[in-house]
């Protein structure tokens, strides 16, 4: 019997990542998304790897697996982290509409966050080299 997987990879890294990291880039600081309360679900990429290539190994994988940090955190700490991170304050509010204006219809996740867990991930016994989020960050930033 033939034998197919399908692996789809809709949001690797959220758009309000790459919002944070553009904008520190561009006014040297880090931006809050509101009251920063939403939550942020995030991976490393060395253990976004991992997951897969565990996964092009074991042929007792199936249905679907999150790929994310078993650490989601809040926006707010997230940006704080960050801007620790790059020795940068971390204050500046971004309004609503910008980020509708900006992202469109992916604004919607950035607004209203979710917490996304690895369980299935983790009953596999997949460890996670960066599952803390200042590691993680340091080591992508330097």
């Amino acid at each position: 019997p033939r034998c197919e997987r399908v692996y789809s990879f809709s949001q690797l890294c959220d758009a309000s990542e790459y919002f944070n990291i553009l904008t520190h880039r561009a006014l040297d600081v880090c931006t809050l998304n509101f009251a920063g309360n939403q939550w942020f679900s995030w991976i490393h990429r060395d253990d976004l790897v991992n997951i897969i290539v565990t996964a092009l190994g074991k042929t007792e994988m199936e249905g679907v697996y999150n790929a994310t940090s078993p650490n989601p955190v809040r926006m707010k700490d997230f940006c704080n982290t960050l801007g620790s991170v790059l020795n940068r304050p971390s204050w500046l509010p971004v309004p609503e509409f910008v980020l509708e204006l900006l992202l469109g219809d992916g604004a919607k996740v950035v607004l209203e966050g979710q917490q996304v867990l690895p369980k299935k991930t983790q009953a596999l016994g997949i460890s996670y080299k960066y599952a803390d989020l200042r590691a993680a960050l340091k080591e992508i930033v330097g």
